[in-house]
């Protein structure tokens, strides 16, 4: 969203080809490692779900909570296809969610590597599509008052609490 208010969709759109292609990678890998887990450890996916939950919830309250201040100045380095890739390895929310959604959607319904890698590029594409809505809404909030950022942000939490707590409903 940030990038998208620095510099619009068009400037953009090499980070976000970064950022799918990253996801792409992240998503195969946790998927390879929520499948050992499940195989070795059983019992760990409920487990898994309370982590994921727990992970959702205190987002949640990040979100909510966040004060919708200023960015920083803009940089070149921001927008790079190779900065976006870079970033999903260590972003912890795109970590959190591969395993969140392996471990309590995926994995214990399907366990086939073609399966898997299936869900995997229909993750990243709609994860794409998702940064891509991201970037435009971050272009538009750029000229909205503070006082919508605030509403957005608590309706953001809002539906983040509803879907940990409907993982347990399943």
């Amino acid at each position: 969203m940030s990038n998208g208010s620095k510099y619009g969709y068009r400037g953009s759109f090499r980070f976000l080809g970064g950022i799918s292609s990253g996801f792409f990678i992240v998503l195969l890998l946790c998927a390879m490692i929520n499948l050992i887990l499940i195989n070795i450890l059983p019992t760990i996916g409920i487990w898994l779900k309370i982590f994921g939950a727990a992970y959702m919830v205190a987002l949640a309250i990040y979100i909510a909570t966040s004060n919708p201040a200023k960015e920083a100045q803009p940089n070149s380095k921001s927008k790079r296809f190779a900065t976006g890739f870079a970033l999903q390895f260590v972003n912890l929310k795109t970590i959190l969610y591969a395993i969140t959604v392996f471990s309590v959607f995926i994995i214990p319904n399907y366990r086939d590597w073609y399966i898997l890698t299936g869900f995997s590029t229909i993750f990243a594409i709609t994860g794409f599509t998702a940064a891509s809505c991201w970037a435009l809404f971050g272009a538009a909030m750029e000229k909205a008052p503070t006082k919508y950022k605030r509403i957005a942000n608590l309706l953001m939490g809002a539906l983040l609490i509803y879907t940990a707590i409907s993982v347990f409903f399943e």
